[in-house]
């Protein structure tokens, strides 16, 4: 090897470098919206357990409270294992009261926790330019790359909506304890099941609340959604005929004011859906809202009470044969 080569390539490098800088920038501007998707703050606790129920991995939430009924619930695109949506799901079983449910539903296609820990230091002033530029967010975007593939192509919509089906179907007809084996309500079609679905998950509480393709009964009798993405307005939308209630910001990155507008419309004058709007929300609020800001925090509790007085309403409304 020349002795010059070591030379050669610096200078190569060094004249490359500008390019490299501005292609880098580029990317990640294109790819802003998609990192928006993980912004928030992760939970300090992590509670639940993990059973096997109906064929899946499920973290599920009980009470000692006679349940009122069934809440599945299907996360964002962190997955399962979020320690928010986890302790969400917790209260959820206090306050309803009910069985919640949340099975791994990706097939260990999420997103990592660790990208919402990158946006953290990313964003926190004490974090040097070069360290930011040349290390965090290098980082940041192999992970979003390298998890986005397999997610976009493992996690299409019919796939996610055949096995939310086959999942709550199993449910109403065989529940899982407290409720006793066979168990039924008043009306003899299994307890009552609610679907609460955010950011990602948010798509499939409009899916599946559409009357099942062959005919039959819907085993979702309420719904609930808190900034949903990759809603398709109005043809996700239209067919709702479950009661449905939606808590969303007055502008989100991932829904677009119009689409928002009518997607209020829509549902409001169907008689049996709401639609809360939430000014100065950030997207994830419900879920990974920023406890250090009491105004997010506040959003996020807000939301909370939206779900828990839903479920409970309609749950009763089930139980009297009024759904």
């Amino acid at each position: 090897m020349s002795a010059e080569f070591p030379q050669q390539f610096t200078a190569k490098i060094k004249s490359a470098l500008p390019c490299l800088v501005l292609v880098y920038l580029r990317t990640m501007h294109v790819n802003g919206q998609l990192l928006r998707c993980f912004e928030g703050t992760s939970a300090a606790s992590n509670p639940g357990t993990v059973e096997t129920i109906h064929g899946l991995p499920t973290s599920p939430a009980r009470r000692p409270a006679e349940p009122a009924g069934i809440v599945v619930i299907v996360p964002d695109a962190i997955g399962w294992e979020l320690r928010n949506t986890r302790a969400l799901a917790d209260a959820y079983a206090r306050r309803i009261p009910a069985v919640v449910l949340l099975p791994e539903l990706m097939q260990g296609n999420a997103f990592p926790e660790l990208l919402l820990t990158l946006n953290d230091e990313i964003a926190a002033k004490s974090t040097s330019f070069l360290y930011r530029t040349f290390v965090l967010q290098p980082r940041r975007l192999f992970l979003l790359i390298s998890h986005y593939i397999p997610f976009a192509f493992s996690l299409r919509p019919p796939v996610i909506v055949a096995r939310l089906r086959t999942y709550l179907s199993a449910l109403k007809t065989d529940p899982p304890a407290p409720f006793p084996p066979g168990s039924s309500s008043a009306s003899g079609t299994g307890p009552k099941i609610g679907l609460a679905g955010f950011c990602w998950g948010g798509k499939y509480a409009f899916l599946l609340s559409h009357p099942p393709p062959t005919g039959g009964e819907n085993p979702v009798n309420v719904s609930f959604t808190a900034h949903p993405s990759l809603v398709s307005v109005p043809a996700d939308i239209t067919p709702v005929h479950v009661p449905l209630s939606l808590a969303t910001g007055v502008t989100d990155e991932w829904m677009k004011r119009e689409d928002i507008a009518e997607c209020r419309r829509v549902l409001e004058a169907k008689g049996n859906c709401e639609v809360r709007m939430y000014d100065g929300a950030t997207h994830g609020f419900a879920v990974r809202g920023d406890p250090n800001d009491e105004r997010q925090a506040r959003f996020g509790m807000e939301a909370e009470d939206q779900a828990v007085a839903w479920f409970k309403k309609h749950f009763a409304l089930v139980a009297d044969g009024a759904n």
